[in-house]
């Protein structure tokens, strides 16, 4: 009878959740496409090679400060360095 009642309780449970998915879905869906995924904006090939450098730990402090305010002003650069950053992660192991 314990068992049972267990058994109960916990299909119950199991009703009573949300869909959680179902409601990730339709939040996402008043967003529009721009959620579904953006493409990886490439900096300009001078501002990558600093960036590179940056990801080395060979950039100089002075270099460095005058990465961080462009860093501000492109979000997205910072996603391309983070990808540098893993990319020499994969290299080292």
């Amino acid at each position: 009878m314990q068992d049972r009642d267990a058994r109960t309780s916990n299909i119950i449970k199991m009703q009573a959740k949300p869909d959680t998915f179902h409601i990730l879905a339709e939040f996402l869906d008043q967003f529009g496409p721009e959620v579904q995924g953006r493409e990886l904006v490439q900096p300009p090939e001078e501002i990558q090679t600093k960036l590179q450098q940056f990801a080395r730990g060979s950039l100089s402090e002075e270099e460095q400060a005058g990465l961080f305010p462009l860093l501000q002003k492109h979000p997205d650069w910072t996603a391309w360095l983070a990808q540098e950053v893993k990319c020499l992660r994969v290299l080292e192991t």
